[in-house]
Protein backbone atom coordinates (compact mmCIF):
# COMPACT_ATOMS: atom_id res chain seq x y z
CA UNK A 1 0.00 0.00 0.00
CA UNK A 2 1.46 3.14 -1.35
CA UNK A 3 1.27 6.42 1.22
CA UNK A 4 0.54 10.01 -0.18
CA UNK A 5 3.03 11.96 2.29
CA UNK A 6 1.81 15.77 2.54
CA UNK A 7 5.27 17.33 3.47
CA UNK A 8 8.20 16.98 0.61
CA UNK A 9 10.55 17.46 3.71
CA UNK A 10 9.84 13.82 5.20
CA UNK A 11 10.77 11.96 1.80
CA UNK A 12 14.24 10.66 3.00
CA UNK A 13 13.03 8.83 5.93
CA UNK A 14 10.12 7.23 3.81
CA UNK A 15 13.09 6.19 1.87
CA UNK A 16 15.07 5.11 4.93
CA UNK A 17 12.32 3.21 6.29
CA UNK A 18 12.17 0.90 2.51
CA UNK A 19 8.42 2.20 1.91
CA UNK A 20 6.95 3.07 -1.60
CA UNK A 21 5.21 6.86 -1.20
CA UNK A 22 4.27 9.39 -3.33
CA UNK A 23 4.31 13.50 -2.72
CA UNK A 24 0.88 15.30 -2.10
CA UNK A 25 1.61 19.06 -0.95
CA UNK A 26 -0.71 20.56 1.38
CA UNK A 27 -0.92 24.46 1.97
CA UNK A 28 -3.98 24.62 4.20
CA UNK A 29 -1.28 25.63 7.12
CA UNK A 30 -1.32 28.99 5.53
CA UNK A 31 -4.97 29.27 5.83
CA UNK A 32 -5.34 27.94 9.40
CA UNK A 33 -6.58 30.20 12.02
CA UNK A 34 -4.61 30.38 15.24
CA UNK A 35 -5.42 27.73 17.48
CA UNK A 36 -6.06 26.98 21.16
CA UNK A 37 -2.69 25.77 21.69
CA UNK A 38 -0.11 27.36 18.70
CA UNK A 39 2.58 25.34 20.20
CA UNK A 40 1.37 22.03 19.31
CA UNK A 41 2.06 20.46 16.11
CA UNK A 42 -0.76 17.93 16.49
CA UNK A 43 -4.10 19.79 14.90
CA UNK A 44 -1.89 20.99 11.68
CA UNK A 45 -0.68 17.73 11.11
CA UNK A 46 -4.40 16.32 11.07
CA UNK A 47 -5.61 19.57 8.59
CA UNK A 48 -2.80 18.47 6.17
CA UNK A 49 -4.14 14.76 5.71
CA UNK A 50 -7.28 16.38 5.76
CA UNK A 51 -6.36 18.77 2.76
CA UNK A 52 -4.71 15.60 1.22
CA UNK A 53 -7.39 13.52 1.74
CA UNK A 54 -10.07 15.95 0.31
CA UNK A 55 -8.41 16.16 -2.78
CA UNK A 56 -7.53 12.60 -3.74
CA UNK A 57 -10.05 10.11 -5.12
CA UNK A 58 -9.93 7.25 -3.18
CA UNK A 59 -7.05 8.43 -1.22
CA UNK A 60 -4.83 5.66 0.38
CA UNK A 61 -3.24 6.06 3.43
CA UNK A 62 -1.64 9.32 3.98
CA UNK A 63 0.83 10.63 6.38
CA UNK A 64 1.76 13.99 7.35
CA UNK A 65 3.50 16.11 9.94
CA UNK A 66 4.47 19.22 11.49
CA UNK A 67 7.16 20.62 13.22
CA UNK A 68 7.19 23.58 15.98
CA UNK A 69 10.16 24.64 17.96
CA UNK A 70 8.98 25.94 21.26
CA UNK A 71 11.19 28.16 22.98
CA UNK A 72 8.75 28.58 26.77
CA UNK A 73 5.29 29.40 25.66
CA UNK A 74 6.29 31.24 22.13
CA UNK A 75 6.19 28.78 18.83
CA UNK A 76 8.89 29.19 16.69
CA UNK A 77 8.24 28.11 13.05
CA UNK A 78 10.12 28.46 9.73
CA UNK A 79 11.68 32.16 9.72
CA UNK A 80 10.25 34.49 7.05
CA UNK A 81 13.89 35.30 5.45
CA UNK A 82 17.20 35.17 6.07
CA UNK A 83 17.12 38.50 9.03
CA UNK A 84 14.29 36.41 11.32
CA UNK A 85 16.56 33.09 10.39
CA UNK A 86 19.75 35.08 12.41
CA UNK A 87 17.33 36.55 14.91
CA UNK A 88 16.26 33.28 15.48
CA UNK A 89 19.37 31.52 16.03
CA UNK A 90 20.96 34.36 18.03
CA UNK A 91 18.28 34.38 20.25
CA UNK A 92 18.03 30.38 20.81
CA UNK A 93 21.74 30.44 21.01
CA UNK A 94 23.51 29.12 24.47
CA UNK A 95 19.88 27.74 25.72
CA UNK A 96 17.43 25.13 25.95
CA UNK A 97 14.38 24.58 23.94
CA UNK A 98 11.79 21.88 22.83
CA UNK A 99 10.90 20.51 19.47
CA UNK A 100 7.51 19.29 19.17
CA UNK A 101 6.74 16.79 15.99
CA UNK A 102 3.26 15.90 15.18
CA UNK A 103 2.18 13.38 13.04
CA UNK A 104 -1.53 12.21 11.68
CA UNK A 105 -2.26 9.07 9.57
CA UNK A 106 -5.32 8.77 7.96
CA UNK A 107 -7.21 5.17 6.71
CA UNK A 108 -10.53 4.81 5.57
CA UNK A 109 -11.63 7.86 7.33
CA UNK A 110 -9.77 7.23 10.14
CA UNK A 111 -7.27 9.60 11.74
CA UNK A 112 -4.70 8.84 14.39
CA UNK A 113 -2.35 11.00 15.71
CA UNK A 114 0.48 11.21 17.72
CA UNK A 115 3.19 13.68 18.95
CA UNK A 116 7.04 13.16 20.26
CA UNK A 117 9.04 15.73 21.82
CA UNK A 118 12.60 16.21 22.40
CA UNK A 119 14.91 18.80 23.90
CA UNK A 120 18.01 21.00 21.99
CA UNK A 121 20.02 22.44 24.17
CA UNK A 122 21.94 24.88 21.57
CA UNK A 123 25.36 25.64 21.70
CA UNK A 124 27.48 29.27 22.63
CA UNK A 125 27.90 31.15 19.11
CA UNK A 126 28.61 34.74 18.00
CA UNK A 127 26.43 36.62 15.46
CA UNK A 128 29.12 35.99 12.31
CA UNK A 129 28.19 31.88 12.61
CA UNK A 130 24.62 32.26 12.60
CA UNK A 131 25.03 34.43 9.38
CA UNK A 132 27.09 32.40 7.64
CA UNK A 133 24.89 29.34 8.34
CA UNK A 134 21.46 30.94 7.35
CA UNK A 135 23.85 32.21 3.54
CA UNK A 136 23.86 28.25 3.17
CA UNK A 137 19.90 28.83 2.29
CA UNK A 138 19.46 25.38 4.60
CA UNK A 139 17.35 27.06 7.59
CA UNK A 140 15.31 28.99 5.44
CA UNK A 141 12.74 25.73 5.27
CA UNK A 142 13.20 24.41 9.19
CA UNK A 143 11.18 25.38 11.84
CA UNK A 144 13.39 26.96 14.46
CA UNK A 145 16.23 27.78 11.49
CA UNK A 146 18.30 24.95 11.63
CA UNK A 147 18.29 21.23 10.43
CA UNK A 148 20.13 18.87 13.35
CA UNK A 149 20.72 16.43 10.38
CA UNK A 150 22.57 18.95 8.51
CA UNK A 151 24.68 21.62 9.05
CA UNK A 152 22.53 23.00 11.90
CA UNK A 153 24.33 19.88 14.03
CA UNK A 154 27.24 21.86 14.31
CA UNK A 155 25.47 24.84 16.39
CA UNK A 156 23.84 21.96 18.68
CA UNK A 157 25.53 20.83 21.68
CA UNK A 158 22.73 18.37 22.85
CA UNK A 159 19.62 16.63 22.04
CA UNK A 160 16.98 14.94 24.61
CA UNK A 161 14.66 12.56 23.10
CA UNK A 162 14.15 11.52 19.65
CA UNK A 163 16.73 13.35 16.77
CA UNK A 164 14.36 12.58 14.33
CA UNK A 165 11.57 13.70 15.69
CA UNK A 166 13.70 16.95 15.51
CA UNK A 167 14.50 16.75 11.95
CA UNK A 168 10.60 16.44 11.51
CA UNK A 169 10.01 12.62 11.14
CA UNK A 170 10.15 10.31 14.75
CA UNK A 171 10.98 7.60 12.27
CA UNK A 172 10.67 4.48 15.13
CA UNK A 173 6.86 6.21 16.26
CA UNK A 174 5.73 6.43 12.84
CA UNK A 175 7.01 3.12 11.51
CA UNK A 176 4.68 1.35 14.81
CA UNK A 177 1.76 3.95 13.82
CA UNK A 178 1.78 2.24 9.98
CA UNK A 179 2.24 -1.10 11.17
CA UNK A 180 -1.04 -0.27 14.15
CA UNK A 181 -3.21 1.21 11.98
CA UNK A 182 -2.46 0.92 8.28
CA UNK A 183 -1.46 -2.08 8.59
CA UNK A 184 2.20 -1.23 6.37
CA UNK A 185 4.91 -3.20 7.49
CA UNK A 186 8.59 -1.07 6.26
CA UNK A 187 11.63 -2.86 4.43
CA UNK A 188 13.94 -1.78 7.10
CA UNK A 189 14.16 -2.23 10.69
CA UNK A 190 13.23 1.22 12.22
CA UNK A 191 15.81 1.39 14.39
CA UNK A 192 17.96 1.14 11.45
CA UNK A 193 16.58 3.00 9.07
CA UNK A 194 16.85 6.46 12.01
CA UNK A 195 20.49 5.34 12.12
CA UNK A 196 20.77 6.38 8.28
CA UNK A 197 18.64 9.42 8.46
CA UNK A 198 19.99 10.95 11.22
CA UNK A 199 23.52 9.54 10.70
CA UNK A 200 24.04 9.00 14.52
CA UNK A 201 23.13 6.17 16.60
CA UNK A 202 19.25 5.74 17.34
CA UNK A 203 17.76 6.19 21.41
CA UNK A 204 15.66 3.30 20.55
CA UNK A 205 18.46 0.87 20.57
CA UNK A 206 19.69 1.21 23.80
CA UNK A 207 16.11 0.33 26.49
CA UNK A 208 17.90 3.27 29.23
CA UNK A 209 17.24 5.75 26.49
CA UNK A 210 14.50 4.25 24.22
CA UNK A 211 11.54 6.46 26.32
CA UNK A 212 13.31 9.32 24.46
CA UNK A 213 11.93 7.71 21.22
CA UNK A 214 8.43 6.96 22.40
CA UNK A 215 5.16 8.91 21.57
CA UNK A 216 4.26 11.87 24.24
CA UNK A 217 0.71 11.12 23.76
CA UNK A 218 -1.16 9.66 21.06
CA UNK A 219 -4.80 10.62 19.86
CA UNK A 220 -7.85 9.52 17.22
Amino acid sequence: QTCALPISRRQDAMRALGLPFHVEVSHIELQLPPGDDPCDPVPVAVAKVVDIAGAIDRPPSIIGADTIVVDGTDALGKPVDANHAVEMLVHLRGREHAVRTGVALAVSGEIATLEVSSSVRMRLFDRTTAQAYVATGEPLDCAGSYDVRAGGAALVETVIGCLSAVVGFPVVAIARLLQDHAGISSQVGAIEACEALCNAPCRARDPKTAHGCAPTRFGH
